[in-house]
């Protein structure tokens, strides 16, 4: 099998961020639901959106560095840094 292009894993990292975006709210709604306290609450919920935000950065690092994909890809190999 082929390695992923940067285009592609910028498009699997949209749906694991929407995934972990929609536990976030599955989560608020649970936490509503059974009466948890509002800081108990933004702890879950706030570290879940924080998760997803991170993964959104990667999306559009990826995406970003997807315009000169084989330029990184071959700085990697040089520098040992790819799998």
């Amino acid at each position: 099998m082929s390695r992923p292009t940067f285009e592609q894993m910028a498009v699997a990292l949209a749906v694991a961020a929407n995934v972990m975006e929609a536990r976030a709210q599955d989560c608020a709604i649970v936490a509503a639901r059974i009466g948890l306290s509002p800081m108990a609450t933004a702890l879950v919920v706030n570290d879940k959106r924080a998760d997803a935000a991170l993964v959104r950065e990667a999306q559009d690092l990826l995406r970003r560095m997807g315009r000169g994909e084989p330029l990184v890809r071959l700085m990697l190999e040089q520098y040992g840094a790819a799998a």
